[in-house]
């Protein structure tokens, strides 16, 4: 029972990290779109001229900003969500579990490592963004203590559990009725192949319905004064660009988390599934 409970954290924190090097350019593009949006006076951003921006001002490094805290937040994160998973379904049926109890062990997972790693989901979103100018993890936690006290640890936490609870819930909802209905198990041909198109589906469900509360998160993360509650930044953004301010940054957010969520899954299962025949 431990050596599960250890192998999933294990094989968790790997996909974490896989998922994080490979795919952060996409979080600092999609952070620094919503950013200059909210301050443009209605000039379209492309994605092209931001990918223009970043590479002539900061040179291929600059696609990695925030890459610290990512990992610092995916590493145990993503191992504690595996991990939680592991535990909440030891007696639950995959099968034969109702919707709402497969939604709420997905929630459940995600909403422990969102609560305990929320500090570095704000220095996450401030590195990439490129308005904050910090020399490092612990150079940026300082300065927001000093200039926001405690409570600048937790900016944007309301819609940030509006993000990643419900997105969790509903992606592993998405994800393990696509199997079933895949009917993927271990013997199956192509196991990563499909393992890899049902997390892909799952993550552009679960993107496009969580992606209101994304923008949101980091309107308030960013300026923290102008935007100190969830419904001041909700009013600002209807008022500013009208229900499709809601999902500014859709694309590469979409593109993003599908692709994370996919290479976690397919890693994890795969090694997974490599320790079982082994073992």
């Amino acid at each position: 029972m431990h050596s599960d409970i250890l192998n999933s954290f294990i094989l968790g924190s790997l996909s974490g990290t896989i998922s994080a090097l490979m795919f952060q350019p996409l979080d600092v593009v999609k952070t620094r779109l919503q950013h200059i949006s909210k301050c443009s006076t209605g000039t379209h951003v492309s994605y092209f001229n931001i990918f223009k921006n970043i590479y002539n001002t900061q040179g291929i490094t600059g696609f990695w900003k925030g890459l610290s805290p990512t990992l610092v937040r995916c590493i145990p994160g993503v191992g504690m969500y595996f991990c939680t998973l592991h535990v909440l379904n030891k007696n639950i049926n995959r099968e034969e579990a109702p919707i709402f109890q497969t939604i709420l062990v997905g929630a459940m997972a995600r909403a422990s490592s969102t609560f305990c790693f929320m500090p570095f989901t704000i220095l996450k979103t401030r590195f990439e963004s490129g308005e904050y100018h910090y020399r490092g993890l612990f150079h940026a936690l300082h300065k927001i203590y000093q200039t926001e006290g405690w409570r600048g640890f937790s900016r944007g936490l309301v819609p940030t559990i509006v993000r990643d609870v419900p997105f969790s819930g509903l992606y592993y909802l998405f994800y393990t009725r696509m199997k079933i209905f895949a009917g993927i198990n271990n013997s199956t041909s192509n196991f990563s192949m499909k393992i890899w198109l049902c997390g892909i589906s799952a993550g552009c469900l679960a993107s496009f319905i969580t992606q209101p509360a994304d923008v949101i998160k980091t309107y308030m993360q960013l300026y923290p004064k102008e935007f100190s509650h969830y419904s001041s930044g909700l009013y600002f953004i209807y008022q500013k660009f009208g229900i499709s301010g809601y999902f500014n940054g859709l694309f590469i957010r979409l593109t993003r988390r599908t692709l994370v969520t996919s290479m976690s899954w397919t890693v994890y299962e795969r090694i997974n599934k490599w320790i079982r025949q082994n073992d």
